[in-house]
């Protein structure tokens, strides 16, 4: 086992407060302009209970999601239909995956905030890599990490603690070295969301997108310059919704810009632009 002790290494990055956008409209050229995104395709995963994250795979253009309890594996058509099945037993309760490239993926075990890194066989076995238990959630008791982010560029994962506090923090993932380095505490993003918790992430175009199931909201955040610079209502009435979305608990996005939300126990949605509908 390994265990990530960073103590006193955590790194304040004291910024300001995050500037929070009071309209839907307005919206930063940078960003993915969510308030123009509608509702394009909406299924239910009858076979499946208890969806709890989601991750694009590039190399074999699907979704790879888990469910948490029985843990497993999902591949996932970008349809919403169910390609294969994996148990994991390694994992109590798998509450995230994230796709670090090729076949490389985190999850995470959010009954003790173990952090796995894995492979997955074009068969869709998996084999454990390296697992990390760090130590700044402390005993989370079912609030320990519930979304991660994977930056490609520099090699950074973000990871997210739900809430009672919620709480960020990123740290640099050495594939060759198979080790975790760097930690950076960002809660200063997590204290000026006004969120009631953070149940997902992604990162797409150079921002985090942070899903919210009990505010039912999904922010797009500019996290080096402190800013919401779009937004989405996960509401009845919103965005093509003709019901609020449950209980959203994954998202991602695929090289062409759609998003995908999955909701406990087995909802599937994805959006596009109102543009490409």
């Amino acid at each position: 086992m390994y265990r990530l002790n960073f103590g006193t290494a955590l790194t304040s990055m004291m910024m300001g407060a995050l500037l929070l956008l009071a309209g839907a409209g307005q919206v930063s050229a940078r960003g993915m302009a969510l308030a123009g995104y509608q509702l394009q395709h909406e299924t239910r995963l009858p076979e499946v209970e208890n969806l709890s994250s989601l991750t694009w795979w590039a190399k074999r253009g699907i979704l790879m999601a888990t469910t948490n309890r029985p843990a497993a594996i999902l591949a996932l058509s970008p349809e919403g239909k169910l390609l294969h099945r994996q148990e994991i037993g390694f994992i109590r309760d798998a509450e995230s995956i994230e796709s670090l490239g090729d076949n490389r993926f985190a999850l995470v075990d959010e009954h003790n905030s173990r952090l796995w890194i894995v492979t997955i066989a074009d068969d869709f076995s998996v084999s454990v890599v390296q697992q990390f238990k760090p130590d700044f959630f402390g005993k989370a008791r079912n609030r320990g990490i519930e979304g991660l982010a994977w930056v490609e560029r520099d090699s950074t994962l973000w990871l997210a603690k739900e809430r009672k506090p919620m709480e960020l923090y990123r740290i640099r993932w050495q594939a060759k070295a198979q080790q975790l380095s760097d930690l950076d505490d960002a809660s200063y993003l997590a204290d000026s969301l006004s969120l009631d918790d953070i149940s997902g992430m992604d990162y797409y175009g150079g921002n985090l997108l942070i899903l919210s199931h009990e505010s039912k909201r999904l922010l797009e955040v500019d996290p080096e310059q402190s800013a919401v610079v779009s937004q989405m209502s996960l509401r009845a009435g919103q965005h093509g919704l003709k019901e609020d979305v449950p209980q959203a608990e994954g998202v991602t996005t695929d090289p062409e810009g759609r998003l995908y939300i999955v909701s406990e126990p087995n909802y599937f949605y994805r959006f596009a632009p109102a543009q490409t509908q």
